[in-house]
């Protein structure tokens, strides 16, 4: 998903740039990268460090350094493990804001930003249980759980009546 912002005219812009790249279907997580581009179409004239982020399910990303050049900037290139809910759907928050503080065309620009919603695959979540006995008998077993063809782990102890 690609959020552009701040995009009028000849002025620079940005681009950023949140798409799933894997699935972990046993730890109901996907991987996105978060790509934050500014696009200069014509050159920005300025040495002047500045600090741009952008937010993805939470996380923050920073880049601190000069806007100024031609051509793309790639200011963030990184990436997210997000877990899904437990019924394993998602849907993340991704936002940005670009601090220009440049005078284009006789305007000035502080910052620029942009924000919106990608909504992760769907990840089944099915769950194994195991019970094992314990000496022969039900009475105090334990009791392991396996989500989506996981590693089993143990969740509680319990009592099995059998009727």
């Amino acid at each position: 998903m690609d959020i552009v912002f701040g995009q009028s005219g000849t002025r620079p812009y940005g681009v950023l740039s949140v798409n799933e790249t894997s699935v972990d279907t046993a730890n109901n997580t996907s991987t996105v990268s978060v790509v934050l581009t500014l696009k200069r179409e014509y050159p920005i004239y300025s040495s002047m460090t500045r600090t741009s982020t952008a937010t993805v399910n939470g996380t923050t990303f920073t880049y601190t350094g000069t806007n100024g050049g031609e051509g793309d900037l790639v200011m963030i290139n990184d990436s997210l493990v997000v877990p899904h809910d437990a019924d394993g759907t998602k849907t993340i928050n991704c936002s940005a804001t670009i601090d220009l503080q440049i005078t284009w065309s006789g305007e000035w620009i502080d910052y620029i930003s942009g924000s919106g919603d990608l909504t992760l695959t769907p990840i089944s979540t099915q769950a194994t249980v195991k019970i094992s006995q314990n000496g022969g008998s039900f009475r105090d077993c334990p009791v392991w759980v396996s989500v989506n063809g996981g590693s089993f782990t143990k969740v509680q102890a319990g009592h099995i009546h059998v009727l």
